[in-house]
């Protein structure tokens, strides 16, 4: 029987995992365990079944590797479909692509040693917000009682062990342009991409999740990573 991890059935699912080299790659089977089921729940899309096999094989042994949770509500990392187009065959393909969300961005940054403390936060447009760079640098944000739902900033903030603090702010217009580098915000109109102007995939289910990993990579920018991260 000629195995895949695109089959619908979950028993198939599984087996084929088992028959790939992923099995050989994670030695522990309590991980292999965790990884198959949620790898099983998440091939129930269309989408990401639609996707190149050995591309989803990729990005599952990412995830496992870095030690990442891989259903979507814990927000540690994302597998988005992706489509390319070969100007030479002029054809497309959907590959699946690996992205760490901001919770797996705060993951690596406590496992530095230097972070003692990380906060991630989206701001609404009512509520009361203020930020200066500078010798004094600060961030001062008071959420306001009731919100529209509208975002205006997104803030990461961390606090060293060695008693320092850094921040990163963003804007909304900063969040949109993040947005314009994911491929999953496109939409292919016969053979030319075009831009959804409506969040679309992972970031219409939670756009300040998305929006939070501009923050928080710059934050992780300035902190130098253990060498199985960097790996």
């Amino acid at each position: 029987m000629n195995l895949s991890i695109l089959s619908q059935n979950t028993d198939e699912q599984r087996k084929a995992l088992e028959a790939s080299q992923l099995k050989v790659l994670i030695s522990n089977p309590d991980t292999f365990n965790r990884m198959a089921v949620a790898a099983a729940h998440l091939l129930n899309s269309d989408d990401l079944r639609a996707c190149d096999e050995l591309s989803i094989l990729g990005a599952l042994y990412k995830a496992v590797t870095l030690g990442f949770r891989l259903e979507p509500e814990f927000g540690e990392c994302y597998l988005i479909p992706r489509k390319l187009y070969d100007k030479k065959t002029k054809e497309s393909k959907q590959v699946c692509s690996f992205q760490i969300g901001y919770r797996g961005w705060k993951a690596m940054m406590m496992q530095t040693g230097y972070v003692s403390n990380i906060q991630a936060r989206e701001v609404y447009k009512e509520d009361q917000f203020f930020v200066k760079y500078g010798t004094a640098a600060m961030i001062e944000h008071t959420p306001a009682d009731e919100n529209s739902g509208e975002t205006s900033h997104f803030y990461a903030y961390a606090k060293l062990k060695d008693g320092n603090e850094i921040f990163e702010v963003i804007n909304k217009q900063a969040a949109e342009k993040s947005r314009r580098f994911s491929e999953s915000q496109y939409d292919w109109v016969g053979k030319t991409k075009v831009f959804s102007e409506k969040p679309k995939s992972y970031w219409q289910k939670g756009y300040s999740a998305m929006a939070l990993r501009g923050p928080i990579k710059k934050l992780a920018a300035m902190l130098p990573l253990t060498p199985a991260i960097e790996t």
